[in-house]
């Protein structure tokens, strides 16, 4: 999942066929392309987690305190990797634990919520994560009328603080990270794009009622049609978008045409798909159409 986040720099313009996707292509130059690339492919066959997670389980001993000389090469080969690809591109960071994005803080540059972890580490007992989801609720109860009394229908309740709940750990992300944190519309809605312009713009304004403007956020918007459309209209009001869910050619391509400032490509579920539909059990780095998929997509 992350993987994609390292190669983010790849897709800010996918497709050098589409004019409007030209003038947002941040100058890297081939063998940055081909680095990355490589990077990007070594992670899916090291872990089939997210490229962050390879990256920690090195670090990670064992109960005892143990390491293996293998985990600690990989440790060295894919600081270093890391390091080398912070120096050309920028990387972002998709998770939701804030000690990890303070570790990683030094080299990636935007960020991504992810809700689910906060109430997942709330209910371990994390008094910061416990503040989020408390403020969470008591804004939406405040903000409906609802005080302690349960609402007839409590779904708007739930979906304001969920909205709420993103807000706050954005705003705690962006304290740790100089560029963007990408706050992600309810996937619900990823078929309806009125409502998911809607909710696109309270979470534009929580975040201005925070005190962080709009340049600090991307809405992250799914790659259906509808989801691209809603990003088209937000971009013409200079909401910028982070297209996700990006799993083919034509995605990226009218993602491009509607002028989503970069897109989140899956290259390792695409490789995923293959695997399941060819019976195969993996791919050489050079053929993994996942990677190429993504290739050419930036170009």
């Amino acid at each position: 999942m992350v993987v994609g986040c390292l190669i983010a720099a790849l897709y800010l313009l996918p497709v050098d066929r589409v004019p409007s996707l030209k003038a947002r292509i941040r100058p890297i130059d081939r063998m940055a392309c081909w680095t990355i690339i490589v990077v990007a492919a070594l992670a899916f066959y090291t872990s089939p987690g997210c490229a962050f997670v390879s990256i920690r389980q090195p670090f990670a001993q064992s109960a005892q305190g143990k390491a293996t000389s293998r985990s600690m090469s990989s440790t060295a080969l894919m600081t270093s990797a890391l390091d080398e690809l912070a120096k050309m591109t920028v990387l972002s960071i998709d998770s939701g634990d804030l000690d990890v994005i303070e570790q990683f803080a030094s080299k990636v540059t935007d960020a991504t919520t992810n809700p689910l972890f906060v109430s997942q580490a709330a209910a371990k007992g994390d008094a910061r994560y416990q503040r989020m989801v408390t403020d969470a609720v008591l804004y939406a109860k405040e903000a409906l009328g609802g005080g302690d009394a349960s609402l007839p229908d409590p779904q708007e309740e739930l979906n304001l603080a969920m909205d709420k709940l993103a807000v706050n750990l954005g705003a705690e992300i962006l304290k740790l990270v100089k560029g963007r944190v990408s706050t992600e519309v309810d996937i619900r809605l990823s078929y309806d794009t009125e409502a998911s312009v809607a909710r696109a713009k309270r979470i534009i304004d929580m975040y201005k009622d925070m005190g962080i403007g709009k340049e600090r956020i991307l809405i992250k918007l799914a790659g259906t049609w509808e989801g691209i459309q809603a990003a088209k209209q937000l971009e013409k009001e200079g909401i910028q978008c982070n297209i996700t869910l990006v799993f083919s050619f034509l995605q990226a391509a009218a993602a491009a045409q509607a002028g989503a400032y970069l897109i989140s490509p899956f290259p390792g579920r695409i490789l995923d798909w293959y695997k399941s539909k060819t019976g195969r059990s993996g791919y050489h780095p050079s053929a993994d159409p996942g990677v190429l998929t993504v290739k050419r997509m930036y170009r």
